[in-house]
């Protein structure tokens, strides 16, 4: 006999599908206790135990060091202590006032200032001009 067939014979359930209601379920909870059986419910049993064999070698990964990948003593080394350079945007029209722009990296390799290797030492970016830029603030 099926779960739902037995709730039916108490008039708990009706035939075919559907949720069962909170009774039904109690019905259904004290008939497996009471050693009924039906064919679409399966008790649990116990798992049997399984060992864990103890010859079991887990490999863990090597440790990765999180350091910078340039020396110290590289060409990425500081070069200079200033970390911001200083450009002039020209005003456009007359009656505006030319403005100051501080930039971190050097518009030619893309570095901070204070790492930039450029010979001609940090270059401000095309609409600034394109020229090495002023490591000191200007008074305009």
């Amino acid at each position: 006999m099926r779960s739902r067939e037995y709730l039916v014979s108490l008039g708990l359930a009706k035939p075919g599908r559907g949720r069962l209601s909170l009774e039904a379920k109690e019905a259904l909870r004290k008939a497996v206790a009471n050693g009924m059986t039906f064919d679409d419910i399966t008790t649990s049993q116990p798992k049997p135990e399984t060992k864990i064999q103890s010859d079991i070698v887990i490999k863990s990964r090597p440790q990765v060091s999180m350091q910078r990948a340039t020396p110290p003593n590289s060409k990425a080394s500081i070069v200079r202590n200033e970390n911001v350079m200083y450009g002039i945007s020209k005003a456009e029209k007359p009656g505006e006032s030319n403005v100051v722009i501080a930039l971190t990296a050097c518009d030619k390799c893309s570095k901070s200032i204070n790492r930039c290797p450029c010979v001609s030492g940090p270059v401000l970016p095309k609409f600034l001009g394109g020229t090495p830029g002023m490591l000191t603030r200007p008074n305009v």
